[in-house]
């Protein structure tokens, strides 16, 4: 968490935080196609816009947090990290 605060790209700073958001929030494990697709809303517009989609990986944005695991699911590396 430290050094996801300490990127010096804001954008990319929300971005991990909308990611762990919803996967704190999710039952079930997500993919990697729907984390997109729910970054790709803007709430306050109420669209979708299909840019804002992600061009690097989830690893890339939320470092050793989380894994992607058997094709696109992204989870916690941890169980305790839901906590």
């Amino acid at each position: 968490m430290d050094r996801i605060q300490r990127n010096p790209r804001e954008n990319e700073r929300e971005i991990a935080q909308k990611i762990l958001s919803w996967m704190v929030c999710s039952k079930r494990p997500l993919r990697w196609r729907e984390l997109q697709g729910a970054i790709s809303i803007d709430p306050l517009d109420q669209v979708v816009d299909p840019v804002r989609r992600l061009a690097i990986h989830v690893r890339d944005i939320c470092g050793s947090l989380v894994e992607v695991l058997s094709g696109d699911r992204v989870e916690f590396i941890h169980a305790t990290a839901r906590l």
